[in-house]
Formats: C-alpha cells, sequence, structure tokens
C-alpha cells in the first residue's frame, strides 16, 4: 500500500479540516496517510511515496528553516509535490514582481526593505493620507501582520504604531522578507476575493470569500462567507496566466489563484502553491474531492 506524508506542523497534529475527506477518498482507494510534522528532526521522509505539503502553516515565522527542509527532501530525492523549487519561489510574495513583470495583471505593489524601526516609521510616514493602504510582508499567510491603514482617519496613530512594533519583533531581521504596501481596493467589500482553484493544471471550480461587515479580510477564521461560484472569462483568463507562469518552473498537483477587481479588472493578489487551502468542504459536489484524489494516485 502506497503511503503518503501530508505533512503538518506542531500545532496541528490532526491536519486542516479541509482536508479530512480528502484523506478518506485516499483511504478508499486504498492510500495511506500519515501526517508528520514538518520540521521534527526524527522523520525519515524517504520511507513516503508522496510527500504534500498541506497544514504547514507555521512556515513563514520558520521561512530559512523551510528552504533548508526543502533543500533536504531535494539532497534525498523524495518526491514531493508541488515540487520543491516551486515551494521555494511560492514561499515569498515577491514572485509576484516575476509575475507582474511578465505581463500577469498583479495588484500594483510598491516594495521596501526597512532596515531599522525609524527606517519603518519613515516609509509609513510617506504614504498619502487620500489614500487607505494595506501593509503586510512578503513572508506571511492568513492575513498575518496584515494592516488596513489611512493616514487622515482619526484614531489610526495608535494602530499602526502597534503594527510598526509588531513587524520590528518580527520581521525586522528576517533578511528576505520585504514591506508590501498596496492601495486598499475598496471593491473587496463588495465583491469579495475569488479564488481559483486547478488541479493537474486545468481550472476545476471557484470560490467567492466575502469579509463581512468592515472587515475586509476573507479568511474562513476572520469569520468570511464562501460560496462557490462561477468564474468569470477574465477571471479565468488572468488564471491561466498565471499558471503558465508556474508551469514554467515546474508542474504542479494543484494550485489557486486568488483575484480581486482593481480598477474594474481582476488582478492577481496571490498564487498559493505551497500548502494552499483549496476550499474542498465549500464546493457542491464530492467530484471534486475524488477529482484530486484520481490526480494524486497518479503520482504513487
Amino acid at each position: 500500500m502506497p503511503t503518503l506524508a501530508f505533512a503538518t506542523d506542531s500545532r496541528h497534529p490532526n491536519g486542516g479540516d479541509d482536508d479530512t475527506d480528502l484523506r478518506a477518498c485516499l483511504t478508499e482507494a486504498g492510500i495511506s496517510v500519515e501526517l508528520p510534522v514538518w520540521d521534527d528532526p526524527n522523520i525519515d521522509w524517504k520511507k513516503y511515496d508522496l510527500i504534500l505539503p498541506r497544514s504547514i502553516w507555521d512556515y513563514p515565522s520558520k521561512h530559512p528553516a523551510f528552504l533548508t527542509w526543502l533543500e533536504r527532501l531535494k539532497r534525498l530525492g523524495a518526491p514531493v509535490q508541488n515540487p520543491t523549487p516551486l515551494l521555494a519561489w511560492n514561499s515569498n510574495k515577491v514572485y509576484l514582481k516575476e509575475l507582474s513583470e511578465a505581463g500577469v495583471p498583479v495588484l500594483k505593489t510598491r516594495w521596501e526593505a526597512p532596515k531599522s524601526k525609524s527606517d519603518l516609521e519613515e516609509i509609513v510616514g510617506t504614504l498619502s493620507n487620500q489614500h487607505e493602504w494595506i501593509l503586510k510582508p512578503s513572508v506571511s499567510s492568513g492575513a498575518d501582520l496584515t494592516l488596513r491603514y489611512h493616514p487622515a482617519q482619526t484614531g489610526s496613530a495608535k494602530p499602526v504604531q502597534g503594527w510598526i512594533n509588531s513587524w520590528v519583533g518580527e520581521k525586522l531581521n528576517q533578511k528576505d522578507c520585504l514591506l508590501m504596501i498596496q492601495r486598499f481596493e475598496k471593491e473587496i467589500l463588495k465583491s469579495g476575493e475569488t479564488s481559483l482553484l486547478y488541479f493537474g493544471g486545468i481550472f476545476q471550480y471557484a470560490i467567492r470569500k466575502q469579509a463581512q461587515g468592515e472587515d475586509f479580510r476573507t479568511q474562513p477564521n476572520f469569520g468570511a462567507k464562501l460560496t462557490q461560484v462561477k468564474a468569470t472569462d477574465d477571471q479565468l483568463n488572468v488564471g491561466n496566466q498565471v499558471l503558465k507562469h508556474v508551469h514554467r518552473i515546474d508542474k504542479t498537483l494543484y494550485a489557486r489563484v486568488d483575484l480581486i477587481q482593481s480598477e474594474g479588472k481582476p488582478a492577481c493578489i496571490e498564487a498559493e502553491l505551497v500548502e494552499p487551502n483549496l476550499f474542498l468542504r465549500y464546493t457542491d459536489s464530492k467530484q471534486n474531492h475524488l477529482a484530486l484524489a484520481a490526480e494524486i494516485k497518479k503520482l504513487v
């Protein structure tokens, strides 16, 4: 019986809820699934027929160790999906610069590398008070350390100072982590964020993530409402451009492309290849679980 590793982190020994039914499908297909912790030094990774980083949600806070782990898997010749070059490339959102330079519609982003607290304060101080901004790190997940900031808004000084202090404590010494500055797109409050899901490089389904109230964050843990929707041709065009560029590096088992409306057109805000939430439990058919299980089965 083939044995898969759904790599997880120490805080989630039972993996992610989104994978529960997928693991059941694989078990029914005669494939054993284990949940080793990715940074446990005692794991024998060579014993697995396939390794899927799934609920490794602490990797942004351990990014150098994560890259070292990928190198170790590569040296061992361990089969990993998505492939380790893609995982390393995708683990830092600077890949968005590459996508933009390749002509993919990407949300306009200013990139900064603050070297001190005063440097960071100076960068934030340059932001126009005519606009609202999103500030976030290039190595992060789940809206961690993401701030919605309007310089002219009453009471904004205290939250931004708290954010600056958090950045200094968590990111200032992380040399490969850049500060991303983006104009806040108010359209997200109305139309939400759309995720396009691909298995084996083929589009499968789309999920709309709608923030609730005045919260701009579209993750389920912040109360966002998720529903399966029909992707538009314009959205699929952007998603397919992203996948075409990604596949120049290596092929994907699964991929998620996140889009929002910017200036009336869809723009990519993220391509998730490391440990994407596939939102399988929000789809209206078990066929999506079976389709991904079938793609996995081809590889073992």
